[in-house]
């Protein structure tokens, strides 16, 4: 599929998501861990080692933010649009810094939560990330808008 619009809608909800979730597993396995269990240590051992795992999903989350803003900026490449379509990508535009701030606030709020906000601390790379949205959105958007409708007609079937 080549790129769109859209895509910054999708990779801030996609983040937001997988956030939350690497959250969530965290404070589960920490919920473990603080039961006794029955058995050996082997199975402490397990859930801490789990447990660092988990918290290595921060690193991951800011990684596939980046790798999904570069393959969102090279499909905006692929795409043939019109200068007069450049009006539509203002209102995504808007509507995606708007989405932005919304999942921003959310995840804020989650985050602080006290019971998660433990475990949230360990997400620190993520969460100021997360904090950052409507900012990327708006750049992303600028700059996929310059490369879509800036870049000169290669295509004589859609000529402006």
């Amino acid at each position: 599929m080549k790129g769109y619009a859209g895509d910054i809608i999708f990779i801030i909800v996609a983040v937001f998501i997988f956030l939350v979730s690497a959250i969530v597993i965290s404070k589960v396995v920490g919920e473990f861990q603080s039961t006794p269990l029955t058995g050996s240590t082997q199975s402490q051992e397990m859930l801490t080692q789990g447990t660092q795992t988990i918290y290595g999903l921060d690193n991951l989350i800011a990684l596939f933010l980046v790798l999904m803003l570069i393959i969102s900026i090279i499909s905006a490449y692929l795409v043939q649009s019109h200068p007069i379509l450049f009006w539509i990508m203002v209102f995504f535009q808007l509507f995606s810094i708007l989405i932005g701030a919304v999942i921003s606030n959310l995840a804020f709020s989650f985050a602080s939560s006290p019971e998660i906000v433990a475990v949230a601390n360990n997400f620190s790379l993520s969460l100021s990330l997360v904090q950052l949205f409507p900012y990327i959105a708006l750049v992303m958007m600028g700059i996929m808008a310059v490369i879509m409708h800036g870049r000169p007609n290669t295509n004589q079937a859609f000529p402006y």
